[in-house]
């Protein structure tokens, strides 16, 4: 590819120094000029000396006295340095501020002298005019009059003459950023011809700048691009507006081809016409391929992203702003154009109790706390479930003092990932829970098994002691005792049957009449209510649960027989029975009026073989299989102070539960 080739420039820029040191010297030969006319003016030779701008003066120039000589130039600096506003000496030998200077003392003997100052600008300095002369001399107003004119001619061709030189610095410096700079530019007058290039322009046209500059457009561009290039200048100069970033290709020679962008601008005269037309053509190939090599390495990135299902963001701490990826909407459900790209928006689609454990994390890394910003969250789909989204990202810019101002990162769908860690870690905490119901259930298992064990085995010895001594009698007596340890121990085996077999049964779901439950679990137990002394209102109808009847059964059954047993106070005992429906769950309620449970009791009475009394008339199984029912179908069941003393047992199942969890 061609590249521009630095031009000597050294022969065009001579000729505009000549140009403007010509300039500068004509203002120099007026001062001279000046000077000569104040000397035949006054008759006597005149001086000026100019602030150097150090602390000191330079002779400038002088007419009629040689002040060349380095010691009289300093005896003279001197002399004019005693120059007020407006300072007359007459007799330079008299005065005590002249008396020893050696213009004075010695050749050429000054005698006279006056000075006046000048003010001048570019920089804001002083200067002196003055008259000298060997001989002492009058002097009137007229005279002080004509040397205050002379002082402003010589100040306005001082300045001017520093105008043109700081003209000129100026002209040097900005000609030196324009032939530095790779950009084309050209400048063209109406009728196309060009008035000035720099020296990018002359490379690419293959002439020397002296060569090109008069010459008309025509006579330097190939035929092929003349008709587009002079159409985009008649439009600047017709309409006074810019025409930017007009690209075209062109043969960059050696096979490689170039991509040249063009703005075109219009130069107004004092009259608000355009007059002149600036062209700035910029070689911008690499631009391009850096650009489509960016272009195609963020599609790449894009499309991995999307096949990993990976969202974008792009946070600007400076002002909240963010910008999304399509990705990260299609995640969710959405189209890009139906949520606004904002913060606010991860902001209301992220869970609330896990919204600000996110954003603590974000402001931790931002701080510095950690090296990575990772957080996992539920955001709310378009068909309004949850999903889990896990987040990261890290600081991408700080500002000049190391603050963070932007953060960049990616959204990863591992919703699958995460409710299957939460579902693991359910199992994990239900494993927990069944293996310390084990431990117990072994343990009471084996104490409450070896109790009537020991009745029998002792109650066998005793038949043996009885039978060999002949006291049948006592034998009869003994055989009754060991069947009722048998039977004790028959029973807690079926209670341990009882709550081993809960989910493995096979439980058929299906609509079950609460009320039809009851009434025949009424009827097993009515002999048993009659001997307590108790009564049961029921105000279950019509209610049906979606589960296993023998579930409902099993429930029933124990939260009757426990009211049975511990709801007795002696006087007015009644067991009442209702369900309580909501939204979500149907919850059965069975309260008695007996002494109730303390409410430090209230979770340890739903143990495996949990008992608050010991005579003997609990198993401390009923309430433990109530429990175990609710939980197979994600249902609770607690107990709660009675409305009128005694206790309220609840028992919840799940409206919308459709099928009874495997907990084996």
């Amino acid at each position: 590819m061609n590249r521009i080739a630095t031009q000597n420039s050294e022969p065009c820029r001579l000729r505009m120094a000549q140009y403007e040191e010509d300039w500068i010297a004509a203002d120099q030969h007026a001062c001279d000029a000046l000077l000569r006319l104040a000397h035949r003016h006054f008759k006597a030779p005149a001086a000026l000396m100019i602030d150097s701008g150090q602390g000191g003066q330079n002779l400038a120039a002088s007419e009629g006295i040689d002040l060349s000589n380095p010691e009289r130039e300093r005896a003279f600096c001197e002399l004019m340095s005693q120059a007020a506003e407006l300072t007359v000496i007459p007799d330079a030998t008299q005065d005590p501020r002249t008396a020893s200077n050696p213009l004075v003392a010695a050749d050429p003997g000054v005698r006279f002298y006056t000075g006046i100052s000048l003010r001048l600008d570019h920089p804001p300095t002083t200067g002196t005019l003055c008259i000298l002369d060997t001989r002492t001399r009058p002097w009137t107003d007229d005279d002080e009059a004509a040397l205050a004119d002379f002082a402003g001619l010589a100040a306005e061709h001082i300045n001017r003459i520093r105008e043109a030189e700081r003209l000129h610095d100026q002209s040097s410096n900005l000609r030196a950023i324009i032939d530095t700079v790779p950009t084309r530019i050209y400048l063209k007058d109406l009728n196309n011809t060009i008035i000035d290039l720099n020296i990018a322009a002359a490379t690419d046209l293959k002439h020397d700048r002296s060569e090109i500059i008069g010459r008309n457009v025509r006579e330097l561009f190939a035929a092929s691009e003349e008709p587009s290039a002079l159409t985009d200048d008649q439009y600047v100069l017709n309409s006074g507006q810019p025409q930017v970033g007009l690209e075209e290709v062109r043969d960059g020679g050696r096979g490689e081809t170039q991509i040249i962008r063009t703005d075109k601008y219009p130069i107004l005269n004092e009259d608000g016409r355009v007059h002149r037309v600036v062209v700035l053509a910029t070689d911008v190939t690499d631009q391009r391929d850096i650009e489509r090599e960016l272009m195609e390495t963020s599609q790449r990135l894009q499309l991995s992203m999307r096949g990993a299902c990976q969202g974008a963001w792009d946070l600007n701490l400076e002002d909240n702003s963010v910008v999304f990826n399509d990705t990260w909407y299609t995640m969710l459900g959405y189209e890009p154009e139906e949520l606004p790209m904002a913060f606010e928006t991860w902001e209301k689609l992220s869970h609330p109790e896990d919204l600000a454990e996110a954003v603590s994390r974000l402001k931790a890394h931002c701080e510095g706390n950690t090296e990575y910003y990772d957080a996992s969250l539920r955001m709310k789909t378009k068909p309004g479930d949850w999903k889990w989204i896990r987040t990261t990202g890290q600081v991408v810019r700080c500002d000049l003092s190391g603050k963070p101002t932007r953060v960049s990162g990616m959204h990863l769908d591992v919703d699958i990932a995460k409710r299957a860690e939460l579902e693991l870690a359910e199992k994990n905490q239900q494993l927990e829970l069944i293996n310390a119901d084990l431990e117990r259930f072994v343990y009471s298992a084996s104490h409450d098994l070896k109790s009537p064990i020991v009745t029998i085995l002792g109650y066998c010895g005793y038949m043996l002691e009885d039978i060999a001594d002949g006291r049948y009698d006592e034998v009869t007596r003994e055989i009754e005792r060991v069947r009722r340890a048998a039977t004790r121990m028959r029973n807690h085996i079926d209670d341990l049957l009882a709550v081993s077999r809960i989910g493995v049964d096979s439980a058929i779901l299906e609509k079950v009449s609460v009320a039809q439950v009851l009434n025949e679990v009424l009827t097993d137990h009515e002999s048993q209510l009659a001997e307590a002394g108790m009564t049961l209102k029921s105000y279950i109808e019509d209610e049906f649960i979606l589960c296993s009847e023998i579930h409902i059964r099993q429930v029933m059954e124990n939260l009757l027989s426990n009211a049975i047993r511990h709801g007795r106070t002696g006087k007015d005992d009644q067991i009442t029975c209702w369900i309580e429906s909501t939204p979500d769950e149907a919850i059965i309620c069975v309260e008695d009026r007996g002494p109730g449970v303390d409410p430090k009791h209230a979770e340890r009475i739903f143990g495996l073989f949990q008992k608050l009394t010991n005579d003997g008339s609990s198993s401390g199984v009923g309430l433990s299989i109530v429990r175990r029912v609710a939980e197979i179908y994600g249902g609770r069941a607690w107990v709660e102070p009675g409305q009128e003393g005694g206790a309220r047992f609840r028992v919840s199942f799940p409206k919308q539960r459709t099928d009874a969890r495997d907990q084996e």
